[in-house]
């Protein structure tokens, strides 16, 4: 949270550039769940956002087996502290009610999220008019591995047009 507040400013912001509204969002939180007044926050504030950006993606359904596992809420190892399996659940709980309130507005056209270190897209299953993106990362390294076993260090490109059609290029 420290380092996402250093780079954008909160943890929660609502931004208008050139009247395309983008919502930014920290929901990185694994084994803590996110306080209502935060999620009551974003849900005041997505009636009218074009755009949604996480720390950690929602939808993650279609993308190969090892990224399809990794969402808000999962890990990639699984502990055996029962205390943290009922928060886990908890705050995959959020992640899902998080991903309805997106479902259910209109004006959401995208989510973009990092953490999987590579860039993918995906189509809302259950509202094909929203696309989920993750932007991969610029790092050099993973874990201690090179980020190149993954996929080259990149970065996403989102154009937004007059007509409000949008195109993302890495």
């Amino acid at each position: 949270a420290d380092n996402f507040n250093q780079v954008f400013g909160s943890d929660s912001q609502d931004v208008v550039i050139n009247g395309i509204h983008f919502l930014l969002f920290n929901n990185a939180y694994n084994y803590t769940k996110i306080e209502s007044e935060r999620i009551s926050w974003l849900q005041n504030n997505l009636g009218s956002a074009d755009f949604v950006l996480l720390s950690q993606p929602l939808y993650t359904k279609g993308l190969a087996s090892f990224f399809e596992k990794i969402y808000m809420g999962s890990t990639t190892t699984d502990t055996e502290d029962p205390d943290k399996k009922v928060l886990q659940e908890e705050v995959k709980d959020q992640g899902s009610a998080i991903l309805s309130l997106i479902r259910s507005e209109n004006a959401v056209k995208a989510v973009f999220a990092g953490e999987h270190h590579k860039s993918s897209k995906v189509v809302d299953q259950v509202k094909p008019a929203l696309e989920h993106y993750v932007v991969g990362a610029v790092s050099d390294t993973v874990n201690d591995y090179p980020q190149s076993l993954l996929q080259t260090s990149r970065f996403s490109i989102l154009t937004v047009y007059e007509d409000g059609t949008y195109q993302v290029n890495d």
